[in-house]
């Protein structure tokens, strides 16, 4: 939505496909107000703006990604790309649009996997919240994905990967193998100072300690969904995907709402985490928000 980017379009474009794969993905993004409103800047009302400037400008098609916090959101990011994913549908009539469910692309930047490589080239512990699993796949096969959904869907639709297709892994599972793939045996601890007093003379013993902390933080599910009960999906269309079709009635109830909530603040100069919480607290039905105040960034 900036004005280099509005003027780099007016001047390139049309464009048959545009992809929009920015997000603030983390769900420690909305700890505070304006990193938090960042977020509904860059995962709402940018979009918002794509919708009305592409079919303006001749483009066909516009895919923006998703994740599968949106199905079910417990945190404001999941909710945020919930949105989203409502305001394509409400656009579906004025342009192609299409969005993918991403489960976690494996070691992506500032990721807690990738969080694990960082802790190994310091010689710091590896923290691991415990009984958590979640779905992976690489970062070749999510831009294939990406791809995919932009080339095959019908406007509205969201496309997820199938569940039988998938295997949840215990994230101390990878922990683990990450270990042994350098040459150390893991120290399991419940101790965070032990693991942090420990950790030199475990590393010259060639073992490494993994923190098996609480999996209390705010907006973390045991495991992850890709889509819910309420929706309608078509799991026969393809052998590896299923599509989630769009319900424009109910997208067209939820997602102007929000929008004008959210403008309403940033029009106002200031607002509070709690006001954007409220927010889609009313109007989004689905959200249900799991705030514990503990965030994985405040954790060794």
């Amino acid at each position: 939505g900036s004005p280099e980017f509005y003027n780099f379009f007016n001047s390139n474009s049309p464009y048959d496909f545009v992809f929009n794969l920015s997000a603030l993905k983390h769900v420690r993004s909305e700890k505070d107000p304006y990193t938090l409103m960042r977020m509904m800047r860059v995962n709402i009302l940018n979009v918002e703006f794509l919708t009305e400037l592409l079919p303006q400008r001749g483009s066909k098609r516009f895919f923006s990604v998703s994740t599968d916090k949106a199905v079910n959101p417990v945190n404001l990011m999941g909710a945020s790309k919930r949105v989203m994913e409502l305001l394509l549908i409400s656009k579906m009539d004025n342009l192609r649009v299409s969005s993918a469910r991403f489960v976690n692309v494996a070691f992506s930047e500032g990721s807690l996997l990738w969080g694990f490589l960082r802790r190994i080239e310091k010689d710091q512990p590896i923290a691991v919240p415990k009984g958590i699993k979640r779905y992976f796949i690489t970062l070749d096969e999510s831009a294939l994905f990406c791809i995919l959904t932009a080339i095959l869907a019908e406007s509205g639709e969201i496309f997820t990967m199938k569940l039988e297709k998938l295997r949840p892994v215990p994230l101390v599972d990878i922990a683990v193998r990450l270990l042994e793939f350098y040459g150390f045996e893991p120290f399991f601890t419940e101790d965070e100072k032990e693991a942090k007093s420990k950790v030199r003379e475990l590393i010259k013993a060639k073992k490494w300690p993994i923190y098996l902390s609480p999996p209390d933080t705010t907006g973390e599910k045991e495991l992850e969904e890709l889509y819910s009960e309420s929706e309608k999906v078509d799991h026969q269309r393809f052998k590896n995907l299923s599509v989630v079709l769009p319900d424009k009635s109910y997208a067209d109830s939820i997602s102007p709402q929000i929008i004008q909530g959210l403008k309403s603040l940033i029009e106002r100069k200031n607002w509070t985490r709690e006001e954007i919480i409220d927010l889609f607290k009313t109007y989004l039905p689905e959200f249900n928000h799991l705030d514990t105040g503990k965030f994985l960034d405040e954790r060794m």
